[in-house]
């Protein structure tokens, strides 16, 4: 079964499927950048660090 992780970007929350993630990159800026097959970015709102605990719990 696919595990997902919710995010906020500037459109509202949303589920991405943990298994399409292929990099999270932490920013000096407020959002953190999230990238994902088919080449998209999210800019999303979330710390790394929060991104990375969901992550941490969601592959448990």
């Amino acid at each position: 079964m696919a595990k997902f992780i919710e995010v906020t970007d500037q459109e509202g929350k949303m589920l991405v499927n943990i298994e399409c993630i292929i990099y999270i990159q932490k920013t000096d800026s407020i959002e953190t950048v999230i990238e994902i097959f088919n080449d998209k970015t999210l800019f999303v709102q979330e710390s790394y660090e929060e991104i990375k605990s969901k992550l941490e719990i969601a592959n448990g």
